[in-house]
């Protein structure tokens, strides 16, 4: 009951806070349908040429930080759909296609934007979100056979880097809207009108969550950051749903909007404990953060509420765009604390990874007082090394890193304990853990 009185008591205060996001120029004066930021140099944006008008659209890409944005591809329809980033050569989108049919194509660059080859098509529908587990592993997801009573829902699956896709679900009467993967195997997928399906043989076979029942309002976007750790976001009219488990979908609490209200669009969580919310928000300007996994949040002032999307490169870095060519930016994750303290924790710091004990996977959180190299090591009561979770450069802040223990060579690790060992400059830190099956 706390946890569900925290959810429900959101932090909508706006005295200790001041606005960071600060409006950018934009290179369209249409609707900005979606943002997405490789790093803090290389993005790209997908909008409409005017508010009024869905004649020609555009995906713009920016090298230098959205200094200058240019026109990658120029169409007559509507940029409205999917958009996902995953190199510095190769990106995939969907646009709308306007001639003597309307249909929906999925586009692919292998160059930066230097040419680009349509490598999935839709008929009278549309695609809505994409993710990608590794570099050749994605799925896309949408609707098709759209009539006035609503549209058939499609799972669609590539292993060749977005080359070529095919259908691996298909959802009668009901359109999905958002995708999510964790895992090679575990993945959600959000639909219209309060359903969420899952998977847990990399999209083989799907079932839908029973559990998820949320108020009357249909889930936008949904994101989950472990196998235990996800959310939902969504609403109509005014009346916002940011839904949240932390037992892969066993139970969800709920949150609806009594105030204002906001039809939420996109959430982007870029660990466990500390994400973002963007929406159309009837009253105040849009933007919230969380910090505690959601259990409160924090609206973030700006001076325009029409937002679509949002892409977040790390704690302080992001962009958010919306209706009328609004296009925003933040380089201190949004908000400023009263009398000028940091959020970036001041110290290194590794907690005790949860749950624990755990069958068959355990998240490790940890913070780092500076950026630079660092490592996370499991190693048994031998001392003989087991996994390395995290061997790599990263940025001060929060970070979140998850192990499971079925995606071992040779299968599934023995029960017993085991020990995590950070090493980040010269700090080190070990915590041990039990592996119960």
């Amino acid at each position: 009951m706390r946890a569900l009185f925290l959810l429900l008591s959101l932090l909508w205060s706006h005295e200790h806070l001041q606005a960071q996001w600060l409006q950018q120029p934009s290179p369209s004066t249409g609707i900005l349908w979606m943002v997405r930021f490789l790093n803090e140099d290389i993005g790209w944006l997908k909008a409409n040429d005017d508010f009024l008008s869905s004649d020609s659209a555009y995906i713009f890409k920016t090298t230098d930080a959205g200094a200058t944005w240019l026109p990658s591809e120029v169409w007559l329809g509507t940029s409205y759909g999917a958009l996902f980033v995953l190199d510095e050569l190769r990106v995939v989108y969907s646009r709308t296609v306007i001639n003597d049919s309307e249909r929906d194509e999925l586009r692919l660059t292998t160059d930066g934007g230097a040419s680009w080859s349509t490598v999935d098509t839709v008929a009278d529908g549309f695609y809505e979100d994409i993710d990608f587990i590794d570099d050749q592993t994605g799925f896309v997801v949408g609707g098709f056979d759209c009539v006035f009573s609503g549209c058939d829902g499609f799972i669609k699956k590539t292993t060749d880097g977005g080359s070529s896709w095919s259908v691996v679900f298909v959802l009668e009467d009901f359109d999905f809207t958002g995708v999510s993967f964790v895992t090679t195997l575990e993945g959600w997928a959000s639909v219209y009108w309060n359903q969420l399906y899952s998977t847990h043989d990399g999209g083989l076979t799907w079932a839908r969550d029973t559990s998820y029942a949320p108020p009357n309002t249909p889930p936008r976007d949904v994101m989950f950051t472990s196998p235990d750790s996800g959310w939902a976001v969504g609403g109509i009219s005014g009346n916002l749903t940011i839904s949240r488990t932390t037992d892969g979908g066993v139970s969800w609490l709920y949150y609806e909007s009594l105030l204002c209200g906001s039809s939420l669009r996109e959430i982007q969580m870029l660990t466990s404990q500390v994400g973002w919310v963007t929406g159309s928000n009837n009253c105040e300007p849009y933007i919230s953060r969380t910090t505690d996994g959601g259990l409160s949040w924090e609206t973030q002032e700006t001076e325009f509420n029409g937002f679509e999307s949002i892409s977040m490169v790390n704690e302080n870095y992001g962009w958010a765009c919306g209706e009328t060519g609004n296009l925003y930016h933040t380089s201190n994750g949004g908000v400023t604390w009263a009398g000028g303290e940091s959020e970036k924790p001041l110290e290194f710091i590794l907690h005790q990874n949860y749950p624990n004990p755990f069958n068959p996977s355990t998240t490790f959180s940890y913070a780092l007082g500076e950026p630079g190299q660092v490592s996370l090591r499991v190693y048994n009561t031998l001392g003989q090394l087991v996994k390395t979770i995290v061997d790599q450069e990263q940025v001060q802040g929060h970070h979140e890193a998850v192990w499971d223990g079925r995606n071992e060579v040779g299968g599934t690790v023995s029960s017993g304990i085991y020990i995590c060992r950070m090493n980040a400059g010269s700090y080190v830190e070990t915590k041990k853990m039990l592996l119960l099956k």
